[in-house]
């Protein structure tokens, strides 16, 4: 199983920043980061910022299991 990255990491803020181009497969992490981003554009506070990342990043914890999922994971930890 793949270890999800940390909440520190720069790539969760690459990602809702638009910095770095992801792709991703399964439907539901194509919305969220949608809203997420979207709530980024909106208030990039540091402490909206760090809610931002820890909701992306529960929802990998949650569905890890779920292959579609997990792909989009390997995307953002190769995406270094």
């Amino acid at each position: 199983m793949q270890t999800i990255p940390a909440s520190s990491d720069k790539r969760w803020l690459e990602i809702l920043g638009r910095e770095k181009a992801v792709s991703f497969k399964f439907i539901a992490t194509k919305i969220l980061a949608g809203r997420l981003r979207l709530k980024y554009k909106q208030d990039a506070s540091p402490e909206k910022v760090q809610k931002y990342i820890e909701e992306f990043r529960t929802f990998f914890e949650t569905n890890r299991n779920i292959s579609l999922v997990a792909e989009d994971l390997a995307t953002i930890i190769q995406s270094e």
